[in-house]
């Protein structure tokens, strides 16, 4: 067989499995995703229920943020946009926010 055909050949089989190894990766990717952290602070419960709600000091994209911009609450939660840079825009709802309560 000659080289050109071979490395031809190589090639296109180094083409195929990169092609297979994408579609593989993408079947087992979640098509959502969900997330929850626990921490303890040595402040009282307002303060922190606040800085949780400052999307713009603490956003779910960390220091990748570029920006922040709030859009119109949906069933009175927050929803914002997050900007990563590179015209990549994260839309983040609040699905779900109870605030603490103490006591009976």
């Amino acid at each position: 067989m000659r080289a050109d055909i071979w490395f031809g050949l190589v090639g296109l089989a180094l083409i195929a499995v990169a092609a297979g190894s994408v579609v593989v990766i993408g079947l087992v990717l979640p098509e959502r995703c969900e997330g929850r952290s626990e921490i303890v602070y040595e402040s009282n419960d307002e303060d922190v229920w606040d800085a949780l709600l400052d999307y713009d000091q603490h956003p779910m994209t960390g220091r990748m943020k570029r920006g922040v911009e709030a859009t119109p609450a949906e069933n009175n939660l927050p929803v914002w946009v997050e900007d990563m840079g590179n015209g990549e825009l994260i839309t983040v709802k609040t699905v779900l926010a109870d605030r603490p309560r103490h006591g009976p």
